[in-house]
């Protein structure tokens, strides 16, 4: 009696080259374009274009990150109460609590408040400028505003579990008797507290800005110019091989704006280091995960292949027949 057999396949990643020219100040140009088409979509046919919108992950993605910087201020206003009543408990502890770091013995104190966050609203500001002006715009947006959400969730325990006093001394602005409005005023920038310096926010998005740069400078060059080398940059799909100038100059600029949080004693060492290194893990983990999540099907996995649909540096899953070709075969060829 014949047995019957089942054909052998493997499941292979085809990674797409993702690399787009340099197009200079046309890039300018592509992008006008491309919202001219899409507001002239709009008056064509107005209604596929809304559920088109409404249905598209990046209207999600930013309302996402509104529902965690929203959550973020909420938690924000709850650790102040919380510090508010310890304080209360405590009155030989002394208003303007600041702890001992190394930084502050070796930075000179400066009192230029709005120097950092007018530096690091800037970068972030020209940074997402930048990658608008790329084929890669809807992309780079909406996987900014996801992580930052994350960000956002994530900082809101932290600065609630463990409590830190701002160093600079500037008091609390926040009613905290209410406490969901107050959450609004917070994540507006309206209202301020002085505890939460567990994880700076500032400092993660700047990296997340800083990751963007790092990662998709070379996908989507502007202009072809690097004084560090003339080896390739990155794999034809995409993976950065070395350094180049305009991301060592990002990130100098970065670690140049920490380096003022902390002199103007707006943040210690230890916030700075922790909204650094979740941020990069962060970046890194996602930009790895979402190259496999076609391989595996589960909830989490669909919403991501939903959420990367349209994005042109996910590999494509084909299934090819390997009868009588082991793996390592077919890698070698």
């Amino acid at each position: 009696m014949a047995i019957p057999t089942t054909q052998n396949n493997e499941i292979c990643l085809l990674l797409p080259n993702c690399n787009f020219p340099a197009r200079g100040a046309l890039c300018i140009v592509d992008t006008f374009k491309d919202l001219k088409e899409l507001i002239i979509g709009l008056f064509k046919q107005p209604l596929k274009q809304i559920i088109k919108f409404i249905t598209h992950p990046f209207l999600w993605s930013f309302v996402f990150m509104v529902i965690c910087g929203y959550w973020n201020g909420i938690f924000q206003v709850l650790t102040q109460k919380r510090f508010e009543k310890w304080a209360k408990t405590h009155p030989q502890v002394n208003d303007e609590i600041v702890i001992a770091d190394v930084a502050f013995d070796i930075l000179p104190q400066i009192n230029i408040i709005l120097l950092p966050e007018i530096l690091a609203a800037i970068f972030i500001g020209f940074t997402l400028l930048r990658f608008f002006v790329t084929p890669y715009r809807w992309v780079i947006l909406r996987r900014y505003f996801f992580l930052q959400g994350i960000i956002y969730f994530i900082r809101g325990l932290c600065v609630f579990t463990t409590i830190l006093p701002d160093p600079s001394g500037r008091p609390s602005t926040v009613n905290t008797s209410n406490v969901f409005v107050e959450g609004f005023l917070v994540l507006l920038g309206i209202h301020r507290v002085e505890c939460d310096m567990m994880f700076s926010g500032n400092a993660a998005s700047m990296v997340i800005c800083a990751c963007l740069w790092h990662h998709y400078s070379h996908k989507a060059p502007i202009i072809e110019f690097d004084l560090l080398g003339d080896t390739p940059n990155s794999t034809p799909y995409g993976y950065p091989l070395r350094m180049t100038l305009i991301k060592l100059i990002m990130w100098i600029i970065t670690i140049g704006c920490f380096i003022l949080y902390i002199a103007n004693r707006m943040h210690y060492i230890a916030d700075v280091y922790i909204g650094f290194v979740f941020s990069l893990f962060l970046f890194k983990l996602y930009h790895n995960y979402i190259l496999f999540c076609s391989t595996r099907h589960n909830l989490i996995n669909s919403f991501f292949k939903w959420f990367e649909s349209d994005a042109p540096d996910i590999p494509a899953v084909v299934k090819v027949p390997m009868d009588g070709i082991s793996s390592s075969d077919a890698m070698a060829n």
